[in-house]
């Protein structure tokens, strides 16, 4: 009991003497102030805190403010930022205190960080009480305010990478985990892969969502190993830490089983671009490898003629067809043995089973002239002949020979036309060559087919040429009418009468004609060439006349020009007589042409007139019962008649 008197005295004299307000719900206190003292304005003096609200060991920034009604006074700023401790309202004499003294108004800003969380605690969470005592010399004026302080609660793995993770070397793998803080802090997340590679480093934000916030990484583990060797696994340690700067990293291990399969050797082909060469060709050598790994290759060239060449190629994808290529000569005449090794591991490990060879052979002669056909083969074989309705034929010329040395060979032609030579040549490298040229003919005759063979060395030009029998089924043209007229009612024509001539020609081939005309007076021939066909004919049309009286000769040439069966150069000749014709008399009639023309046409009148006459006399007898016949016979016997007028007689 007299401990407990004596500690309340000490408390409540410690807090006369430091004007302890007792503390409100509020931020602030009212300040104890004396009216016979240097006034400090309660208006005038601010205190916070930012953040109000933070972590165990986040740094709080204390913002102070006060003025002093007397302008050369200076202001003393003391922070405690852990006022009070419990239990009750207990002033906590060890709590840490920041002073700074300023001129007047004066302002400070003082920075701490907590170590626990806050010894007072409401609805909001833990808390302290942090002073202000601000001074003038005189007079002391003080705030308090709270600052929730808490632990943060550290990040942690929804869903972990799988342990172990299986995988083989060299393959790419996913990888993923979800990561939630209730803070919503951002999250820096790193991935050490345990293989010495570079770490990957993320920050995530939106942490505090209820599924989580995904990380995601790809990576390829590739153990060290000498090619050749492999079918074991390598483990490897991979740590996934998450850092939110408030807590201790939270750390997730994983073990990585990394499958190393056997290396295998690469496979390789070889070849040289000819077989046999001279002194001084360069020869192509061709070399491949294909390695299942794609691991770095290493290709060795010994030329067993003292020259010896080594290569590198880098890694590629796995089963890449790799080329190297080189050239090479040899200076003397003999037989070479080229040897190629191809390995997929590195000098000096370059044996057994990982150390691939090939070789081919060469050899070097003087070198010859190209071997050739002695005859200039053709398809269709034997002499062409020209289909008469088709007009050309199309022959395929051909000569094969060989090169030993496998040099360039050229051929150049002489086809006996317009055209010019034409050329073929080889690649080079192969001793086999035939070379091909198609020549159409359109005309029958005789044609030099030529072709010179080198190879591109002084001396070794071949010359071989055939003469070719070109024949034609082709018809010659044909007549079908050469035709004229003279005026109406003449056979002959008059001096200066124009005169229409009309020549029809046809020909099997419809071929072009080439006429001349001659009109046989001197005047110029003319020459025409009939192309036209109208219902297979050529139609020629000409006028023309003569001044002299005479007989003419026209001659009319006609040809296709064509060489074939029969003969294609024709002719025709016509006469045309030119005459004066004979005058004609006009005679006049006097008056007994008249008469006598009169008296000849009296004639038929009379005639006319008898007739009717009897034709009456029958039908007027005929109406009295008698016919003209009986009554002739009466009158002959003397009997009597009726009369003809129809009276007795």
């Amino acid at each position: 009991m007299i401990v407990s008197v004596l500690a309340w005295f000490v408390f409540s004299s410690f807090s006369v003497m430091l004007r302890v307000p007792p503390p409100q719900d509020s931020s602030s206190f009212e300040p104890l102030q004396r009216a016979d003292s240097l006034k400090v304005e309660l208006a005038n003096v601010s205190f916070s805190a930012s953040p109000s609200t933070a972590y165990v060991n986040e740094e709080v920034t204390f913002f102070a403010n006060a003025s002093s009604d007397v302008p050369a006074a200076a202001l003393t700023f003391r922070v405690y930022f852990d006022a009070f401790t419990l239990p009750g309202l207990t002033n906590n004499t060890a709590s840490a205190t920041s002073v700074n003294t300023t001129g007047n108004p004066g302002s400070v800003i003082v920075k701490y960080t907590y170590d626990t969380p806050g010894n007072y605690s409401d609805a909001n969470g833990p808390f302290f009480f942090a002073r202000l005592y601000v001074g003038d010399g005189t007079n002391t004026v003080n705030k308090y305010i709270r600052v929730y302080v808490n632990y943060n609660v550290p990040p942690w793995f929804i869903s972990e990478v799988p342990d172990p993770v299986q995988t083989t070397e060299n393959t790419v793998e996913s990888l993923s985990t979800i990561i939630q803080d209730v803070n919503n802090d951002p999250v820096t997340v790193t991935w050490d892969f345990g293989d010495g590679t570079a770490n990957e480093t993320q920050v995530l934000t939106g942490t505090a969502a209820a599924d989580g916030v995904y990380s995601n990484v790809t990576h390829a583990w590739s153990p060290p190993a000498d090619p050749g060797v492999g079918d074991f696994t390598v483990i490897y340690q991979m740590n996934i830490t998450l850092d939110d700067g408030f807590n201790p990293p939270v750390v997730s291990t994983s073990f990585v089983n990394v499958y190393v399969p056997i290396n295998f050797p690469p496979t390789i082909g070889f070849a040289a671009s000819v077989s046999r060469a001279s002194p001084g060709d360069v020869i192509n050598f061709s070399a491949r490898a294909t390695d299942a790994e794609g691991d770095p290759l290493t290709w060795t060239f010994n030329y067993s003629d003292g020259s010896i060449e080594v290569f590198h190629t880098l890694a590629t994808s796995p089963g890449t067809l790799v080329w190297n290529n080189v050239t090479h000569h040899f200076d003397a005449i003999g037989s070479y043995t080229v040897s190629i090794y191809v390995s997929d591991a590195l000098e000096p490990n370059q044996v057994s089973y990982h150390n691939q060879s090939a070789d081919v052979e060469i050899q070097i002669v003087d070198n010859l002239p190209p071997e050739v056909s002695k005859e200039i083969s053709s398809s269709p074989q034997g002499d062409p002949q020209i289909q008469g309705m088709i007009g050309n034929i199309s022959v395929e010329f051909s000569i094969e020979g060989n090169d030993w040395e496998g040099d360039v060979v050229t051929a150049v032609w002489d086809m006996n036309d317009t055209l010019g030579p034409r050329t073929n040549a080889t690649s080079g490298g192969t001793d086999k060559f035939m070379f091909n040229q198609t020549r159409m003919f359109d005309k029958p005759g005789l044609y030099n087919i030529s072709i010179v063979i080198t190879d591109g060395r002084p001396g070794h030009e071949i010359l071989r040429y055939r003469i070719v029998n070109v024949t034609s089924t082709n018809l010659p043209p044909n007549l079908v009418g050469l035709s004229f007229e003279y005026a109406p009612g003449h056979d002959f024509a008059t001096p200066n009468e124009v005169i229409n001539f009309t020549l029809v020609l046809s020909d099997p081939e419809r071929d072009p004609i080439e006429v001349s005309w001659d009109f046989g007076d001197g005047t110029p021939i003319l020459y025409f060439n009939l192309t036209e066909y109208v219902d297979g004919n050529l139609t020629l049309t000409l006028n023309h006349s003569y001044p002299d009286v005479k007989e003419y000769t026209i001659t009319v040439h006609y040809t296709d020009n064509q060489l074939g069966i029969l003969n294609h150069f024709k002719f025709i000749n016509a006469t045309v007589a030119v005459l004066v014709p004979r005058p004609k008399v006009i005679i006049t009639w006097d008056l007994w042409d008249y008469v006598s023309l009169g008296m000849f046409l009296m004639i038929p009148v009379s005639l006319v007139v008898r007739v009717l006459y009897v034709g009456r006399r029958r039908k007027r007898l005929e109406e009295e019962g008698v016919t003209l016949e009986e009554y002739n016979l009466m009158k002959q016997e003397h009997v009597d008649l009726p009369d003809q007028d129809g009276k007795e007689g």
